[in-house]
C-alpha cells in the first residue's frame, strides 16, 4: 500500500505492490501457508490488472500478472486441481509483456518457468512434458542472448533439464539421447 500512496497517480504503484505480494506469497508457500499465499496472489493479480487498466503498455504489470497466475496454478496443481485455464491466462500475460518489450529477459524466463509448471502438471497426469520443456529452454536461451548473466535463466534451464531427465529415465529413454537430438547449446 505504501507503493501506491507514494505514486498514487502512477500505474506502477500497483505493479510494485503486485511484485511485493508475489514475493510474500512465495515465502508463504515455502512456509507451508498455502491459504495465505493464495490470498496474496489473488491480490497481486488484482493489483497487476489495476495497472493494466491504467496503462495497457506496462510490460512489468503483464509480467507480474503472469507470475501471480503461474503461482496460483502451482497451488492448484499441488491440490490436484486442473490448471490449464489459469496457465493459458498466464501465457497470455507473458505474451503481452514480450510483445510490448521484446527485450525483457524477466518476462521470457518467467514464461519459461510457467511452461515448467505445465510440464510438472503433464508429468503428474502421465503425459509427455517434452514440448513444454523445449519451449521453456528456448525462452531461457532467448533471455540469455539479452543478458548472459541473468541467473534465473540458468536456474530455469537446469530445472527443465532435471524434469526432462526424470521423465526420460522413467520412460526408458536416455536423457543423453534427448540432449543429443537438441544439438549444441
Amino acid at each position: 500500500d505504501h507503493a501506491i500512496e507514494a505514486v498514487s497517480k502512477e500505474s506502477y504503484g500497483h505493479t510494485k505492490k503486485a511484485f511485493a505480494l508475489i514475493f510474500a506469497a512465495q515465502f508463504a508457500q515455502r512456509s507451508a501457508r498455502p491459504h495465505k499465499a493464495k490470498l496474496q496472489l489473488e491480490t497481486a493479480v488484482e493489483e497487476a490488472r489495476n495497472t493494466i487498466n491504467i496503462n495497457s503498455t506496462d510490460s512489468y504489470a503483464f509480467d507480474a500478472l503472469g507470475g501471480a497466475l503461474r503461482m496460483r496454478a502451482e497451488l492448484k496443481r499441488i491440490n490436484g486441481e486442473p490448471i490449464s485455464e489459469i496457465i493459458n491466462e498466464s501465457y497470455s500475460a507473458f505474451d503481452s509483456a514480450i510483445s510490448i518489450n521484446p527485450k525483457f529477459p524477466w518476462a521470457l524466463v518467467d514464461y519459461a518457468g510457467t511452461l515448467l509448471t505445465e510440464a510438472q502438471d503433464l508429468i503428474s497426469r502421465g503425459k509427455d512434458p517434452t514440448h513444454a520443456i523445449k519451449r521453456s529452454r528456448d525462452l531461457c536461451e532467448r533471455a540469455l542472448l539479452l543478458d548472459i548473466s541473468y541467473l534465473n535463466a540458468y536456474v530455469t534451464l537446469s530445472n527443465g533439464a532435471v524434469l526432462q531427465a526424470q521423465w526420460s529415465t522413467e520412460h526408458g529413454v536416455s536423457p543423453l539421447a534427448v540432449n543429443a537430438k537438441r544439438g549444441p547449446a
